[in-house]
């Protein structure tokens, strides 16, 4: 079997940001160094940009709660074509000026993910996930029916691969 190749993109601490595995017929992008705890748009943002520039035709998304909700907010960016974290500001689900509930739509995203938990956090079966704007230290809340994962794979503890 072709073990392919790797190729990293270094970060300013000398860590790759993300690897590019290319084997056989398909292309990996890991986003190992990306996602970041609580999900800052920032790091959102970094996950789309990079999600743009790789194409995918899916995203496998292997992690607990902070993984599955980065995902989940960069379809949106990715679908939208944000670029800013001031532009998600117009996504979040808010309360309007008159006291309604005020949920905002978006285009498809491109692509889907297929969730991998590691956790029981519960975010691989919602469509709600959530990125902090660390610039007023709040974690907003987005949704959209094709956000959640389109398929859960779920490794049970005998299948643990070591």
């Amino acid at each position: 079997m072709d073990p392919g190749t790797v190729s990293e993109t270094p970060t300013d601490t000398g860590l790759p940001s993300q690897a590019t595995v290319q084997s056989g017929s398909f292309d990996f992008l890991a986003l190992e160094r990306v996602i970041c705890e609580h999900a800052p748009r920032d790091s959102v943002l970094a996950a789309a940009d990079a999600a743009r520039a790789a194409g995918p035709d899916l995203v496998v998304s292997v992690g607990g709660g902070t993984v599955l909700d980065t995902v989940k907010v960069m379809l949106i960016c990715v679908a939208e074509g944000l670029t800013s974290p001031d532009q998600l500001d117009d996504y979040h689900i808010r309360v309007g000026a008159d006291g309604s509930r005020v949920v905002p739509s978006f285009k498809p995203p491109p692509f889907r993910q297929i969730a991998v938990p590691t956790t029981l956090s519960g975010a691989e079966f919602s469509d709600l996930g959530g990125a902090t704007d660390t610039s007023r230290g709040v974690k907003d809340a987005y949704t959209g029916r094709l956000v959640a994962p389109r398929s859960v794979a779920v490794i049970g503890a005998s299948d643990d691969v070591t």
